[in-house]
């Protein structure tokens, strides 16, 4: 069994917990140690089947699958048409190279390098009509 001096803190806290668990109900155990029964339960069954007190590991970076080639295939694809929507280039991107990637991995891109999408504003003459009055209201308002 491992010694006292080389766990860390954390793993001193999971072992007391473990302990006292062997001799009281889950219930109090999740008490005195202010975790949920689910908890206890879980580092109980880690510590059983591996003998291990550590945390388990967390996510991290991960790797995108966007190359140097795909990254300079968005910038290109939105520098010929600056209207797409990220779903459009999104599908071009599988068209081009067969990989699926998220509206967000395209954003990322385009935001890493500067670039912005911009969309054509289109109104209906009805709308453009009251843009119009309102804006000569204002002039005889002053």
């Amino acid at each position: 069994m491992l010694e006292k001096n080389t766990l860390t803190d954390y793993e001193q806290f999971r072992k007391a917990a473990i302990t006292y668990r062997e001799t009281h109900t889950l219930l109090e155990t999740a008490i005195v140690f202010s975790k949920t029964p689910k908890t206890i339960v879980s580092w109980c069954k880690k510590y059983k089947e591996t003998g291990l007190l550590t945390k388990a590991a967390q996510g991290g970076k991960t790797h995108c699958i966007v190359d140097k080639e795909g990254e300079d295939f968005i910038l290109k694809t939105v520098e010929e048409e600056n209207d797409l929507t990220l779903k459009k280039i999104c599908q071009r991107y599988v068209e081009q190279f067969g990989i699926v990637i998220g509206q967000s991995t395209v954003d990322y891109y385009l935001k890493k390098n500067g670039v912005t999408l911009k969309k054509k504003v289109f109104m209906t003459q009805n709308k453009k009509n009251q843009k119009q009055l309102l804006s000569v209201k204002n002039l005889l308002r002053n």
